[in-house]
């Protein structure tokens, strides 16, 4: 593993915290930390999907076996924990926290599986398109055509894809894994970076992609060294939303300040994920919240 890539999936998955704290803010410093930046978030786990997969699994046998353990076990897990939890407030309390979706059929269909929208819990939808990538990628480059039927009920009923941009990007990150070998170790920062100002000229409403893939090229070429944590990051990202909602009622009551309000948020969301990789550190079977890692 490039240790370079473990820090930049986690300053990636920490982008996409930030984008789901609860705040009022509509302008400033803070709210475009809040919601601007961290766009880039996915875009550049996208990248990282993609040069992971070509640099080492593309020809592994049973990729979507270990697909499903790694990323549809854990997306499951933390829709179905999210679905179980809210139906019961919603019975017991009468309390709601839902606000896309109804207590119905849908919320299998649609609150489970994601057939034409995020899930109940909302930034999992990147582990179901990625999962459905990965599929694709196994039948190009391993001819397992059968696979193909996973895809039939997203294309009957809904989307098979909810971000056609996170195929592109994945795709962008594969062609990294293949040619920066190849070339100079800042070819493809100095290339992003041109590419990024020509965006911001002529075609400003594109320029997140090639601001994502510059920072994701440049922070690999940086000399790097961090502790395997990958566990944690997945736990971060699978399970930041739903602590910040269920605990954003008591903070919204008791602590004002809406800066101070938005840290707690972060610091409950980073503290939850942490106890839960270090449960699975101690207790083996809690690895299965998180895929193995």
């Amino acid at each position: 593993m490039n240790y370079s890539i473990e820090i930049i999936r986690l300053l990636a998955v920490v982008l996409i915290t930030f984008t789901h704290t609860r705040h009022n803010l509509e302008s400033g410093p803070a709210y475009v930390l809040l919601e601007e930046v961290p766009k880039y978030g996915t875009l550049i786990l996208s990248v990282i999907s993609g040069y992971l997969f070509w640099s080492k699994s593309r020809l592994e046998p049973g990729l979507v076996e270990k697909k499903v353990k790694s990323l549809v076990v854990p997306y499951l897990l933390a829709n179905g924990l999210v679905l179980v939890l809210v139906t019961l407030v919603y019975l017991v309390l009468g309390f709601n926290y839902l606000n896309r979706l109804s207590f119905d059929f849908s919320l299998i269909t649609e609150g489970l599986f994601s057939l034409n929208g995020p899930p109940i819990n909302p930034p999992t939808y990147f582990v179901r398109d990625i999962f459905l990538i990965f599929v694709l990628m196994d039948v190009v480059f391993n001819r397992r055509w059968w696979l193909l039927l996973i895809f039939l009920p997203y294309a009957l009923f809904g989307k098979v894809l909810l971000r056609y941009d996170i195929l592109g990007l994945f795709v962008l990150g594969m062609i990294l894994a293949y040619r920066q070998p190849k070339a100079g170790k800042y070819t493809y920062s100095l290339l992003f970076a041109v590419l990024t100002i020509a965006a911001l000229i002529w075609l400003p409403g594109y320029s997140k992609y090639p601001v994502a893939a510059f920072l994701f090229c440049f922070l690999l070429t940086l000399p790097l060294r961090f502790k395997r944590i990958g566990g944690f990051t997945y736990l971060l990202h699978l399970y930041h939303s739903p602590v910040m909602v269920m605990t954003y009622p008591l903070l919204a009551k008791w602590v004002p300040n809406t800066l101070l309000n938005i840290g707690l948020q972060i610091l409950l969301a980073v503290a939850f994920a942490w106890l839960l990789y270090r449960l699975s550190e101690r207790w083996k079977p809690f690895k299965i919240l998180s895929g193995g890692r």
